[in-house]
């Protein structure tokens, strides 16, 4: 089904000139999406905005999928509601991923642009799932290890543009 919304995508985006952005919708019991949610913009932030917009919607409809458990029956237990450790784990592991994928990107350009890099920063696995604050956070990893800089900031994360900093001589070893 990937395959199918792939080459629509890039069918009207070959005829319209427009940027795609495709964010697969799933629920809770099902690890391939139900269908996917895709979007065509020409402006240079539509694709950040659909990403954020759908990414917000996406935790919403998490929580609606996973309703707390009834407290009401009769029960010797209290039952608690996995969904706050549920969603606070998935959000640990799309920090990583898109640290991951940050890796890569510093790696092979040596600087990471938004949102020229979104797409490629958040992958397949976490676009129109995580949001900004998730992004910050994987590239304040970086910066913090000392391979980004600047640091990456909440208020205009959008524009962002770090660069892998140049080792100075001060720090090279001495070849004598």
């Amino acid at each position: 089904m990937a395959d199918i919304a792939h080459g629509y995508a890039q069918r009207i985006q070959e005829r319209t000139g427009c940027a795609a952005t495709l964010i697969p919708v799933r629920d809770r019991a099902h690890k391939q999406p139900l269908y996917w949610l895709v979007h065509f913009t020409r402006h240079p932030d539509g694709l950040w905005w659909i990403r954020d917009a759908a990414a917000r919607a996406a935790a919403e409809w998490r929580r609606y999928c996973s309703p707390p458990p009834d407290t009401e029956q009769d029960g010797l237990f209290s039952l608690e509601d996995p969904f706050p450790a549920e969603e606070e784990e998935r959000q640990a592991t799309w920090v990583d991923i898109i640290e991951g994928h940050a890796r890569d990107v510093l790696g092979a350009r040596g600087r990471i642009s938004l949102p020229e890099d979104a797409y490629e920063l958040f992958g397949y696995e976490t676009f129109g799932q995580a949001w900004d604050k998730h992004l910050r956070q994987a590239l304040f990893r970086l910066f913090q290890e000392g391979i980004l800089e600047p640091r990456p900031y909440a208020r205009g994360i959008e524009k962002y543009n770090g660069i892998r900093p140049q080792p100075s001589t001060a720090d090279a070893p001495d070849e004598r």
